[in-house]
């Protein structure tokens, strides 16, 4: 019989209270959840990160039937920058005693089979699950994966009502036809054809076993009879059963998007991510009907909403009239929503329009709270580096903020424009305008927490202008009186003000945002900025690693490299000035952005840079 996890591995680890420490991931492991032929999956707490995780371990003899372990890893690391909130995240990867190891983030909640064992969901219900999952296999495929294992028993439904995807990244690789055989009896009722026949897969694939779980969620049924394990033939020959057969009060439109999702022929199917997305949409729309239009309010008006929505209206886009303005094009999509360009008609100039999609209102109200906190900081930061908002409000459920357009792209495009970094008095002039716009948001108490060259846009005249203050935080005084002092909190502009929780990019952030995430200050924002200042100029980042955890730490512990040394081109006083920006304690950086704006100054001033690029 072959050694358990707990015999081989467990012995050599440190303890705490006990319970056995991953150290480098600072994982104390609480008890095991059950056993795999892949090896053992436990449950534990993430110390740094303060938050329950499942820590997956590989038998060491699963690892030589890898075909290609070294692809296993990257997959792994690539898929550790994938983050959405319907998809469990890979927060770290590593090896430890020969024994490999994820550490990954806990679904807690009821599986969706549990749901729907006694009766089937309504349509409505349904898709207001599934469609979020939808999105995030969509993003999945963009990353260049294929899930391999979409089925109600994997999809956990949280205290909150949002579902959310397991994530088993060794199922890419692992093609053991025993391991196959110990997932068939779940599996294989939502394994597309291919899969079956041990056939090339792609996004198709998610999009049949997708279909087989709604259709499982709205008919109580399997779409094909079910075989013995892989005996599951009728996957491969047969014909799902009409869903209107099996539940006849289904949506004419639902029978058809779950039809073509379980085509036999993979081209049958939805031809990309945007088809099957849009249909789904299309569906949810027909069933769920319209919401009530609410007029445009102004920012004092801005609250969150009371949860009584419960009804999507469709999505607001191209042509569509928000508040005074009228959209013309998507400019693009981010965390927290999606930009379009438009044209105001009042004030007869482009803006742009950042609009949150319902689906994110609908499952998570925190995702409003960052929106309009966004709206909020930047409303009260009136400065020319900082991007202006107009208005912001509410249209048919659906919350925007009308902000100024800055036409000239972000910093990392300029960068990939000429080649991976900027001249040295490029990059000076878009440190210095950073750091006026910071010093702007310091006057209030605020910290941006995510400074970084793709959150640094260019005005039409090339101006420098802050982006995406969705995770900015605004401190509260020492001084004030404990009135003040509740009144701000209650307003305060964190991301969800969790105690602990980090918040940035980790290749930007600062080493205290990872050791106290609860007193950090603006001298943070600082150091994010030398560490953008250092990428521009070298066109690396100063550290890296095989997972945001490891390039956390390195920012923590490792020394920094002067820039000047990498790149030759680099003037050595701009180069003492991201090296001093980039100092691990923050009392040894610069105290305040004007300091920082004055030592920029100062040099633009004796080395004759003053001139516009």
């Amino acid at each position: 019989m072959a050694a358990t996890i707990e015999e081989t591995l467990f012995p050599r680890l440190q303890r705490v209270d006990g319970k056995p420490k991953l150290t480098l991931s600072a994982v104390l492991i609480e008890s095991r959840l059950y056993e795999s032929p892949l090896g053992s999956v436990y449950l534990g707490r993430h110390q740094g990160l303060h938050v329950p995780v499942v820590v997956r371990v590989m038998h060491p003899r699963v690892r030589s039937l890898l075909k290609d372990y070294n692809k296993f890893l990257e997959e792994s690391r690539r898929l550790s920058t994938l983050r959405h909130p319907n998809i469990v995240g890979l927060l770290d990867v590593g090896e430890y005693e020969d024994h490999h190891y994820l550490v990954m983030e806990y679904a807690e909640g009821v599986p969706l089979m549990e749901r729907i064992k006694d009766r089937p969901l309504s349509e409505a219900q349904a898709l207001g699950l599934l469609l979020p999952i939808a999105e995030g296999l969509a993003e999945l495929w963009k990353c260049g994966f294929v899930h391999r294992g979409v089925s109600p028993g994997i999809i956990f439904i949280g205290r909150d009502g949002a579902a959310k995807l397991d994530l088993t990244p060794l199922r890419r690789n692992y093609t053991d036809p025993q391991f196959k055989a110990y997932l068939s009896p779940n599996l294989a009722p939502y394994w597309s054809p291919e899969e079956i026949r041990n056939q090339p897969v792609d996004p198709s694939s998610d999009m049949w076993s997708f279909g087989a779980t709604l259709y499982h969620a709205v008919t109580g049924k399997t779409p094909l009879p079910l075989g013995e394990g892989m005996g599951h033939a009728s996957a491969m020959l047969g014909d799902p059963v009409p869903p209107r057969k099996v539940n006849p009060a289904l949506h004419d439109g639902m029978e058809q998007v779950l039809l073509k999702l379980l085509s036999k022929n993979f081209e049958d199917r939805f031809l990309s991510a945007e088809a099957f997305l849009t249909a789904l949409r299309s569906i949810q729309t027909q069933i769920s009907g319209t919401g009530i239009h609410e007029p445009t309010i102004m920012m004092a008006d801005v609250n969150k909403p009371d949860g009584s929505h419960k009804k999507l209206a469709p999505e607001l886009g191209l042509a569509d009239v928000v508040g005074n303005c009228k959209i013309v094009k998507k400019l693009g999509a981010g965390a927290f929503g999606v930009v379009y360009l438009a044209r105001h008609k009042v004030l007869d100039l482009d803006v742009a329009i950042k609009i949150l999609p319902l689906e994110s209102a609908y499952r998570d109200p925190s995702f409003v709270e960052m929106f309009l906190r966004e709206a909020r900081t930047a409303a009260r930061i009136r400065h020319r580096n900082v991007i202006g908002i107009f208005e912001a409000g509410v249209q048919n459920g659906q919350h925007y903020i009308i902000m100024e357009l800055a036409p000239g792209g972000t910093v990392l495009e300029r960068m990939m424009l000429y080649g991976g970094k900027l001249a040295p008095s490029m990059a000076q002039r878009i440190l210095l305008e950073a750091a006026r716009g910071l010093a702007a948001a310091a006057q209030l108490n605020i910290i941006h927490r995510d400074i970084k060259p793709d959150n640094l846009m260019f005005s039409a005249d090339g101006e420098v202008k802050i982006a995406d203050l969705g995770l900015a935080k605004r401190l509260i005084p020492s001084n004030v009186t404990e009135t003040i002092r509740a009144s701000l909190a209650a307003d305060q502009l964190s991301m969800r003000n969790e105690p602990g929780m980090l918040a940035g990019t980790p290749a930007y952030m600062a080493p205290e945002i990872a050791a106290d995430p609860e007193h950090v200050d603006t001298r943070a924002d600082l150091y994010s900025l030398g560490v953008t200042g250092f990428h521009m100029l070298t066109g690396k980042l100063p550290f890296d690693g095989k997972s945001p955890m490891e390039v956390i730490m390195k920012h923590v512990l490792d020394d920094r490299v002067a820039p000047h040394e990498i790149e030759p081109s680099v003037p050595q006083d701009l180069s003492a000035i991201i090296l001093k920006l980039m100092q691990k304690r923050p009392e040894h950086r610069y105290q305040t952005a004007v300091e920082l704006v004055k030592a920029l100054e100062f040099l633009s001033v004796s080395e004759g840079l003053m001139s516009t690029f």
